[in-house]
């Protein structure tokens, strides 16, 4: 996990890192989302219809006509994107802005529960997803806080 010194800073808004002293280029995080919602896809094919035989009571019975009723009702299927906003607790528009390459940064707090959600947290270390300093903070925001971690190691 990240340092509390970090976590003070830290947004949960999706405004792509703007109060955030570490982000992540969007770009980058999205290919690492696209690729897990296509995963995910592809694991959780859409419900199908699926109705039971009458063999048990006739075709003209109420008990096969009331089962096939139920069944045909269709089961509500939560998609790959309701599925990490959930996980992260996270509204989906935010993903969705993500997967879209809508904002140039993401904050570095929102990237961590994304990739903590899809198992994919070493895409941080690998070289797939680069943190860097926020290109929104003037340099002395910047090393001002910089300063401030460092303190709390002494």
């Amino acid at each position: 996990m990240l340092k509390s010194t970090y976590r003070s800073f830290a947004t949960t808004t999706g405004n792509g890192g703007a109060s955030d002293p570490l982000v992540v280029a969007t770009a980058e995080l999205s290919v690492i989302v696209n690729r897990w919602v296509n995963e995910f896809r592809a694991d959780h094919p859409p419900l199908a219809r699926n109705e039971m035989p009458n063999s048990s009571f006739g075709q003209t019975s109420w008990v096969g006509d009331y089962r096939n009723a139920s069944n045909a009702v269709s089961q509500p299927q939560m998609g790959a994107i309701e599925k990490l906003g959930q996980m992260i607790n996270q509204d989906t528009g935010v993903l969705r802005k993500i997967m879209k390459v809508k904002t140039k940064t993401t904050s570095l707090d929102l990237a961590d529960r994304i990739l903590q959600a899809i198992e994919r947290t070493d895409a941080l270390h690998n070289g797939e997803l680069h943190i860097i300093p926020n290109p929104r903070w003037s340099q002395e925001k910047w090393l001002e806080w910089k300063r401030g971690c460092e303190n709390d190691f002494y």
